[in-house]
């Protein structure tokens, strides 16, 4: 029987299409070894990072590696080393430009502050990035690197900026949904390609369909519930979210 959408049981079903069908690899996996096909798994840890943790076992079960991007506010140290020792990616999900209020220079000293307390409290050597979207920010914290360069940091690849997207399907949960869509503000890539996917079983069908040489799959982990009163509560959540990003944009459209 099939798991309704938005749950672990659903996630697991991702997986195994995955695994059937693709060879799967990290983002500096990716970017290191230059590979032609294959699913690239990125998770973005907005919130609930025991989320995380749990969706981090599920592939550790079935020998998948991937990427996590934890902000400030939800990087723990116990976490963070549980979710690496399972073979996954850590990286930083940075918001420093959003956070000081599109201030460059007190940006930069906040991201360097803040990836070395990463580095330092979990152990690890954190060498990649990529943007929190923060949504009701009037900024792109992508503009962070207009002035500065992340590899002064020790900084491998920001997942925005260091992979060329244009040949590539990138799908993202973003709006609780695989499509894209207007509640959808900054998760986005240039790409010639976009998969006709809105539930999770369309995914699987396309997954499975191995029409795509190339997947980056960004998921958000706080979205794949247990339990039939938590979804219910998170549904409501992200359909609250998506129509005051609706709004949002039609009042302050986003560049």
């Amino acid at each position: 029987m099939s798991s309704p959408d938005f749950t672990t049981g659903k996630f697991s079903e991702i997986l195994d299409s995955v695994i059937s069908n693709y060879k799967t690899y990290t983002i500096n996996e990716w970017i290191s070894g230059k590979y032609d096909t294959g699913v690239v798994f990125r998770h973005d840890v907005d919130r609930r990072n025991k989320h995380a943790l749990r969706i981090a076992k599920l592939e550790y079960e079935r020998n998948i590696r991937a990427t996590y991007y934890f902000r400030v506010s939800t990087f723990n140290k116990e976490i963070v080393r549980e979710i690496s020792a399972l073979g996954h990616e850590i990286g930083y999900h940075y918001e420093d430009l959003s956070s000081n209020n599109g201030d460059f220079d007190k940006a930069i000293k906040s991201f360097e502050k803040n990836l070395e307390n990463m580095r330092n409290q979990s152990g690890l050597n954190i060498s990649t990035i990529a943007m929190h979207g923060r949504w009701i920010s009037g900024y792109d914290n992508r503009e962070l690197w207009s002035e500065h360069d992340f590899r002064n940091f020790g900084v491998i690849s920001d997942a925005f900026i260091s992979i060329d997207y244009r040949k590539s399907y990138y799908i993202t949960d973003t709006g609780r949904n695989w499509s894209s869509n207007s509640a959808n503000l900054r998760d986005k890539v240039v790409s010639k390609f976009e998969a006709d996917c809105r539930t999770s079983d369309d995914l699987i069908r396309f997954i499975k369909s191995g029409n795509a040489e190339r997947i980056f799959l960004v998921t958000h982990p706080e979205r794949w519930d247990e339990g039939y009163i938590p979804r219910i509560m998170h549904v409501a959540e992200d359909r609250l979210k998506n129509s005051l990003k609706i709004v949002k944009k039609i009042i302050l459209p986003v560049e």
